[in-house]
């Protein structure tokens, strides 16, 4: 390359950094510490002006090691060899600067266009990983990462999740169960993550605890969804994954089951019939005593179909009046009345069926 034109070399090459950069041209000239204007003169300078050394500078400084061709161009212009006579060319374009440009400047020029190619899938990349950390926070999810030599890092939904101050700083698994996790179940995790870490073929698994947020002092119950990595001899090395917060499914789960026992409890002497049917399989799964001495023995098989299909595919009450045939060959007509049960997901997954008795055939 021909060192008096490294002037308009420089030029046009950083004009097409400042077309490609998503900062505005403002922007960078107040970063690189010099005026707008300056930086203007400096982009679109004919051939024949040469920059001042100190705005070189500034400008291979800020760039760094980002754009090989400015940096190249900068320092021949630093090195004295910048004088461009009057017969100089027009200003040059990127174009042409390709065509003059030798086999080691051609590479340093590829390699140039390569890290801005990287510099832009850093921005997506940063980008998406907003997107994720909002998304992480609508789900209330957060994530993890803990090394065995001593490095952990905390997501910003996990602060949120778990209560914490985002100004304190992130702590071993140890530390955490220590410092977080109620003290009623501190045991029972710490024993359940060293059987996991101590079993070499084990490269994932979760545990449920309740831990007290600092915020509130809430007590909340969490699950952990956890991946091991290992070394090759089977020694963990690190732990990562996920956490949230399942304090309403638990509520939830626990609210079914007593409605449930609370349910059988108060009909379990009635006069009346009662039945609950599993919805897999159809098959009866309690009954009280009443309705053992009417139809015998049902546990696991198979019940009609007909007097909980409505519950089940609709989720709601339903009543009817129905005579049935009894274990010693008489027939009672019965009002029924099939209560579903949902499971936390809120699916119905069960029927309880109450049939009272209104009268046997026969009677007056």
């Amino acid at each position: 390359m021909e060192k008096s034109k490294a002037p308009a070399y420089f030029a046009a090459a950083l004009r097409q950094k400042l077309k490609e950069s998503p900062l505005s041209q403002k922007r960078i000239a107040k970063e690189m510490g010099m005026s707008p204007v300056t930086l203007s003169r400096l982009a679109n300078a004919k051939p024949k002006h040469s920059p001042h050394p100190d705005s070189v500078e500034k400008i291979v400084q800020y760039f760094g090691t980002e754009h090989i061709d400015l940096i190249s161009l900068g320092r021949e212009i630093l090195e004295g060899a910048a004088h461009v006579p009057e017969t100089a060319q027009p200003e040059l374009s990127v174009d042409s600067i390709d065509n003059r440009l030798t086999s080691v400047e051609r590479i340093m020029v590829e390699l140039s266009r390569e890290l801005d190619a990287r510099k832009k899938a850093e921005l997506k990349t940063k980008e998406y990983m907003q997107r994720l950390a909002t998304a992480q926070e609508l789900m209330k999810v957060g994530y993890f990462h803990c090394s065995f030599s001593g490095d952990a890092t905390w997501s910003s939904s996990f602060y949120s999740v778990m209560g914490i101050d985002k100004s304190v700083e992130p702590v071993s698994w140890e530390k955490f169960v220590s410092l977080y996790v109620y003290k009623k179940d501190r045991k029972a995790a710490f024993v359940a993550v060293k059987g996991y870490l101590e079993d070499k073929t084990v490269s994932q698994y979760h545990i449920t605890f309740r831990a007290c947020r600092p915020c509130d002092k809430e007590i909340k119950t969490y699950r952990e969804f956890v991946q091991i990595d290992r070394d090759a001899q089977g020694k963990p090395i690190a732990r990562y994954g996920s956490i949230c917060d399942i304090t309403s499914d638990v509520l939830k789960s626990q609210l079914v089951g007593d409605y449930e026992q609370a349910f059988l409890t108060l009909l379990a002497d009635s006069n009346s019939y009662l039945v609950v049917i599993e919805k897999q399989g159809m098959t009866v799964i309690h009954q009280n005593e009443e309705h053992i001495r009417i139809k015998g023995d049902l546990i696991g098989q198979k019940c009609d179909a007909c007097q909980v299909a409505d519950t089940f595919d609709t989720g709601t009450v339903h009543k009817a009046v129905k005579v049935i045939s009894c274990a010693d060959d008489e027939t009672v007509q019965v009002a029924i009345t099939s209560i579903p049960i949902w499971d936390s997901s809120g699916a119905v997954v069960r029927a309880v069926v109450v049939m009272r008795p209104m009268r046997r055939e026969g009677d007056k």
